[in-house]
C-alpha cells in the first residue's frame, strides 16, 4: 500500500528539530512494518537547548529496531546538470538495479537489499536486528545468507551468500543534479512477487552529526523498502533507510524520504567486507542508531484540528488488537499445520498486523487525527486479517471464514469443537474405542486404549511348572516343565 502524507508548512529561520524516522522493514513489514521493522525520530523544537535526545518509536515486533535524536541542518549544493550524467541510460539503469536488487526475508520480517559484488549484499541493520535465519531468492531458489558485518552508526549490514549474485553498479550520489530523477526499488509491504519501483526527484542532502549522509527524496519509500536501492540514471546513488512521517507538533510531512549515499556507503563498505565473517545468529545486540541533524523550518506551522473517534469505533479497533494477539498467541505456539510456507507467510502478516495496530492505536485512543496514510493502513489491517484466515484455514485443511472449528473425537463421537486445529477424524468410526488384549493373573483379558496384544488366549498367559511334586500353572512367560502331576515325581 503506497503512503501519502499531509503536507507540513514551516518557519523560515533554522531551528533544532527532533525528526521521527520510520524505517522500513517488511519483518515483517507489516505495512508501516508489514513483515518489517520500524524506527521513528522526532522532531522536538530546541530554543535555548540545542542538545539531541531520543524519542524513539519501537514498534511491536519480537526485535525492533530505533533511529532518534536530533538532525543537522544541511543546506543542498545548488549544482548544474553534469554532462556525464546527461549521457546515461535511465532505462538501462532501473533494468540493471532491479536485477541486483534482493528480497531480504528474516524470521521476524522482510525487506531489500542489493548486491555490491558476487557474493556480498549491502541491506540496512534494521532490516535483519534480532534474526535467527536470513534468506534470499536467487533465480526461484531459496538460498541462506550470512550475517557478515554490520555498522550500528550507519545503521548498514553486509550478507554474504554463497550463491554468486548479479552486482549493481554504485555512482557517484555527489554528482546527483538538483531535481533529477531517483527510483526507490524493493519489496514495499509484502514479500510477495517482484520488486516494485517509486519514482521522484533529488531535493537536497542532508548531513548527520557523526553519521551518515542522507539524500532526501520524495520517492515514496514504505516497510519493506529498507535496505534497497536508489537508483538514478547513471547506477545506484543511496541505500533507502528512512522516512519522516510526523514532527513533535504532530502534523504530518510529505515527501520526505531520506537513502544513505553511495559516495558514504562506499567509504565504510569496503572495511566491513574485509574484516568481515561469518557470525551467529541471532545476535542479541546490534547497537541502536542516532542521527543528529538541524532542519530548516520554510512556512508557518498550521493549526492543529480536534478529531473525536466514537466509542463504539475505539472498541472495534480494540477488538482488533485483541484479535492480532490471539492470532499471535497460537501461531506463534504451535507446531500443527500442513505447509512450511504458508506457516511463515501467515507469521509474516500477522507481525505487520501488530505494526499497522501499533501506529495507529495510541493516536486512536487519545483522539488524534489519522493521516491519509494511517487511514489506509487501518484499511490494510482488515485485508491483511483476512489473508491470514484464509491461510489459517489452508494449514488447518479447513474454512475458518464462518468461525473456528475443527474435529475431534468426543465420547467416541466425531464432534466438531470451537478453536483452531487439525481435524483428528472425519468419521465415528475413527472414534471407535481402540484395545488389546493383556494378561491379568492366568486370564487373557481385553484393554482398552492403544498396546501391542500380550495374547490371544489363556493359554499365553501362563505356563507349567513342578512344585512339591505337583505340576502347577505360574502367571507369566515361560517354558512348560510338565503336564502331569506324575512327570513332577
Amino acid at each position: 500500500m503506497k503512503k501519502r502524507r499531509p503536507k507540513k508548512s514551516w518557519h523560515r529561520f533554522f531551528s533544532k528539530k527532533t525528526l521521527t524516522l520510520f524505517l522500513l522493514v517488511a519483518v515483517a513489514v507489516g505495512a508501516f512494518y508489514f513483515g518489517q521493522q520500524q524506527a521513528s525520530i522526532q522532531v522536538d523544537q530546541q530554543q535555548s537547548h540545542p542538545e539531541a535526545f531520543s524519542a524513539l518509536d519501537k514498534l511491536k515486533l519480537s526485535a525492533s529496531t530505533a533511529l532518534s535524536k536530533l538532525m543537522r541542518r544541511q543546506e543542498a549544493d545548488p549544482s548544474g546538470l553534469d554532462s556525464s550524467y546527461q549521457g546515461c541510460d535511465e532505462q538501462l539503469s532501473l533494468d540493471q538495479a532491479k536485477r541486483c536488487t534482493y528480497l531480504i526475508k528474516t524470521d521476524l520480517g522482510h525487506g531489500s537489499g542489493f548486491a555490491y559484488d558476487s557474493n556480498h549484499i549491502i541491506t540496512n541493520k534494521h532490516v535483519v536486528q534480532g534474526a535467527s535465519q536470513i534468506d534470499t531468492w536467487i533465480d526461484d531458489q531459496k538460498i541462506n545468507l550470512s550475517l557478515w558485518n554490520f555498522s550500528a552508526r550507519s545503521d548498514l549490514a553486509i550478507l554474504y551468500s554463497e550463491t554468486p549474485l548479479f552486482n549493481c553498479t554504485l555512482d557517484d550520489s555527489d554528482s546527483l543534479p538538483l531535481a533529477a530523477t531517483v527510483f526507490a526499488i524493493g519489496w514495499p509491504q509484502s514479500s510477495e512477487g517482484e520488486s516494485s519501483v517509486t519514482r521522484g526527484i533529488f531535493s537536497r542532502f542532508v548531513i548527520t552529526k557523526e553519521g551518515p549522509t542522507f539524500i532526501q527524496t520524495d520517492a515514496a519509500i514504505n516497510p519493506g523498502n529498507s535496505g534497497g536501492p536508489l537508483v538514478s540514471a547513471c547506477g545506484v546513488v543511496g541505500v533507502n533507510t528512512a522516512k519522516v512521517a510526523w514532527s513533535d507538533d504532530e502534523v504530518p510531512t510529505e515527501g520526505f524520504s531520506l537513502a544513505i549515499t553511495s559516495n558514504y556507503v562506499q567509504g565504510v563498505i569496503t572495511d566491513l567486507i574485509e574484516k568481515g565473517f561469518k557470525q551467529t545468529l541471532p545476535i542479541s545486540d546490534m547497537g541502536e542508531v542516532e542521527y543528529n541533524l538541524d532542519q530548516q523550518r520554510i512556512a508557518p506551522v498550521q493549526p492543529r484540528t480536534e478529531y473525536v473517534y466514537t466509542q463504539e469505533s475505539k472498541d472495534s479497533w480494540q477488538r482488533a488488537q485483541e484479535v492480532t494477539q490471539e492470532l499471535r498467541s497460537y501461531w506463534f505456539n504451535t507446531n500443527e499445520y500442513k505447509d512450511k510456507n504458508r506457516y511463515e507467510q501467515l507469521k509474516d502478516i500477522i507481525v505487520r498486523m501488530e505494526a499497522a495496530l501499533a501506529v495507529t492505536m495510541p493516536k486512536i485512543e487519545q483522539d488524534q487525527p489519522l493521516s491519509s496514510d494511517e487511514r489506509q493502513l487501518l484499511d490494510s489491517w482488515q485485508a491483511m486479517y483476512a489473508q491470514a484466515v484464509k491461510l489459517e484455514g489452508e494449514l488447518h485443511g479447513r474454512d475458518y471464514t464462518q468461525g473456528y472449528g475443527h474435529k475431534k473425537c468426543r465420547d467416541y463421537v466425531c464432534a466438531l469443537s470451537p478453536g483452531r486445529g487439525i481435524d483428528q477424524c472425519d468419521s465415528n468410526e475413527k472414534c471407535a474405542p481402540s484395545f488389546y488384549y493383556k494378561c491379568e493373573g492366568l486370564t487373557c483379558v481385553v484393554a482398552e486404549g492403544e498396546g501391542e496384544n500380550e495374547c490371544t488366549s489363556h493359554d499365553d498367559c501362563y505356563y507349567y511348572t513342578c512344585q512339591d511334586q505337583k505340576c502347577i500353572k505360574i502367571a507369566g512367560d515361560g517354558e512348560d516343565r510338565c503336564y502331569y502331576d506324575w512327570q513332577c515325581q
